[in-house]
């Protein structure tokens, strides 16, 4: 059962959350502090944070999130495992507020957009903290403003759990045809192209040929993660534009789902 005090302190702690995701670079070391402030402030917090450091090496697994997916050229891919990500992410958070770590560097360096630093800091927010706060709450069983979630059972609850499993894998087959679809059009675009230097297509095509093999086993982290080199190879081609901008509209239909 958790306490009224606590609630407000997850809910701080969330909202801290969101303040960053949802802001831009400045003052992002003010957004970092209330951040660890609250975890410091929560007891609750403070002791999941805890397990999940157990036995955790932060420069193994901060290496291995850069270049995790060698083929999108070493972009930082966060562990799969909710608790390795709430570990990971926290330590990098310490790392900043450190000084050890120059956030925009990172971001430049990891998440890079042609379209300017806050669209570079918006895919770090959709690929880093995201994933860390709803890892919070998962691991917690708890909702953003700190309200346990309730644990149905029952037979009913079980059918009709099943029935919407049934409907979201169906929505989520579609929306991933879609997306194969898209690619498989830059692809043969690309392909077709007499106007790209040899070097850029072979390496435009490797990404595509990843992001296949990403959507065949509908890793949705990865495909986000090779976005990032494609849009920059990308960027100043006005034939192969349209289609990339065509897949990256239905890869935003997940996120409305």
């Amino acid at each position: 059962m958790i306490t009224a005090e606590e609630k407000e302190n997850l809910k701080d702690f969330f909202n801290a959350c969101d303040e960053m995701i949802d802001g831009r670079f400045i003052l992002s070391d003010v957004k970092i502090a209330r951040i660890l402030k609250s975890i410091a402030k929560s007891e609750l917090l403070y002791d999941m944070f805890a397990k999940c450091l157990v036995h955790f090496n932060f420069n193994s697994e901060f290496q291995t999130a850069l270049s995790a997916n060698r083929v999108n050229g070493g972009y930082f891919v966060l562990p799969t495992e909710e608790r390795r990500i709430v570990a990971l992410v926290f330590c990098f958070l310490l790392e900043v507020d450190k000084g050890k770590i120059n956030l925009q560097s990172f971001v430049n360096e990891n998440f890079f957009s042609p379209d300017g630093y806050n669209i570079s800091y918006s895919n770090f927010s959709i690929n880093v903290l995201v994933p860390f706060k709803n890892s919070v709450m998962n691991l917690l069983g708890v909702d953003s403003d700190g309200n346990e979630l309730p644990e149905e059972d029952g037979e009913e609850v079980e059918e009709l759990e099943e029935q919407l499993t049934l409907e979201q894998s169906s929505d989520q087959k579609i929306l991933y045809a879609n997306l194969l679809r898209s690619i498989n059009e830059l692809y043969g675009a690309t392909d077709s192209s007499t106007k790209l230097k040899k070097d850029l297509k072979e390496e435009i095509l490797i990404v595509i040929r990843a992001l296949e093999d990403a959507i065949e086993i509908e890793n949705l982290r990865i495909i986000n993660a090779l976005c990032i080199p494609l849009e920059y190879m990308t960027a100043k081609n006005k034939y192969l534009r349209p289609y990339y901008e065509n897949f990256k509209d239905h890869l935003i239909e997940f996120y409305y789902k």
